[in-house]
């Protein structure tokens, strides 16, 4: 697939991702770096506060409305032509984690194009689209003024992502909140990936000491 990356260049460019396509069948751990270079290739600025337009918000932003910022898990492999810049790693400063979770206000234009519930949702990165809730409105706008039929038919994306501006700003479509998972739980824990949660998860003092001791039998404690 081709996500958004903030590169070194200070811009966003389109880069190729490959994947595992069966990670999450085999349970395979997340990769929160690779995670907060999506989430942040979501945005249009380094403030990350503002989307851009409705009918032109990158694939990261489709994927966050679909799944929260649970993108990827296991290894991520991205495509990068030669003589092109590079993905910025320090995009997300020193704790990916923490990135992710920490949601920055939406920004006045996205306020005044949404209103403030709708941007609080669509930046948020563990507010998801309830689709069955999204079919059922565009049902709704087949009844309506709307020719979708004709539409659809003809192809006219531009249209339908407007159509879908509608469907979300105007219509009881529901948000459903869906957690950014720290790891999976089924698979045993390598001290690796236990010293890296516990360097990138708020811990009281009490806490740190412990997973500074024994960072695989903390993450355990704090499954039970």
């Amino acid at each position: 697939m081709v996500l958004s990356f903030w590169c070194t260049d200070d811009k966003r460019q389109e880069i190729d991702v490959w994947v595992d396509d069966d990670g999450r069948d085999n349970k395979l751990q997340p990769n929160h770096r690779a995670n907060a270079l999506v989430d942040a290739g979501r945005f249009k600025n380094m403030e990350f506060n503002d989307i851009g337009k409705r009918h032109r918000v990158t694939k990261n932003q489709q994927l966050k409305e679909s799944q929260g910022a649970n993108y990827f898990v296991g290894d991520v492999c991205l495509v990068v032509k030669g003589g092109k810049p590079y993905p910025n790693l320090d995009v997300y400063g020193d704790n990916p984690i923490k990135f992710i979770r920490d949601i920055n206000p939406p920004s006045r234009r996205m306020i005044s194009q949404y209103g403030e519930d709708l941007a609080k949702n669509l930046i948020d990165p563990e507010q998801t689209v309830n689709f069955q809730s999204l079919i059922h409105q565009t049902d709704q706008l087949r009844r309506s003024s709307y020719d979708l039929d004709a539409i659809i038919s003809r192809n006219d994306k531009h249209r339908q992502r407007i159509i879908m501006i509608d469907v979300l700003k105007d219509r009881n479509v529901v948000w459903d909140y869906r957690r950014y998972g720290l790891l999976t739980t089924e698979t045993p824990i390598t001290p690796s990936f236990a010293h890296l949660l516990c360097m990138w998860m708020p811990l009281c003092e009490a806490d740190l000491t412990f997973s500074r001791s024994d960072p695989v039998r903390f993450i355990e404690y704090l499954l039970r």
